[in-house]
Parts: C-alpha cells; structure tokens; sequence
C-alpha cells in the first residue's frame, strides 16, 4: 500500500484526502499544528494517520518524508 504525507489540514485537503484514502487506497500521514482538526478530516478511518507538526520542526519533516512513498 502506497503512503503520502499530507502537510495541514485546513478545509482545502479534505477533497484530497479522502480521494486518496477511499479511492486510492492509500495510506495518508496528516501532519498538522492543530491535530483535532487532522483527526476531523481523517474521520476515523483507518488509513488515515494525524501527526503534530509545525513547520520550524525541520527533523520531524524529515522523518515524515522518510516513511511516506
């Protein structure tokens, strides 16, 4: 199964990620600020991941980068 990491989670992903969860079959990393809002979008569903994350964290973006396709 493929992995993507998606970078926010304000209301412009939503779209994007649930195409990639319930048509691709992908598994999606939500890496946001604000991680409720993530798990908003994410909805329960099981393929979707949601990770703290803020922008001046460069090694966690990195580690992000490594896990994902």
């Amino acid at each position: 199964m493929k992995k993507v990491a998606v970078l926010g989670a304000g209301y412009v992903v939503k779209p994007m990620i649930d195409y990639f969860i319930d048509v691709c079959k992908y598994e999606v990393l939500v890496a946001t600020r604000t991680v409720s809002k993530a798990e908003k979008v994410i909805a329960g569903r099981p393929h979707g991941t949601p990770i703290s994350w803020t922008i001046d964290q460069v090694d966690a973006l990195e580690k992000i980068i490594k896990d994902v396709d």
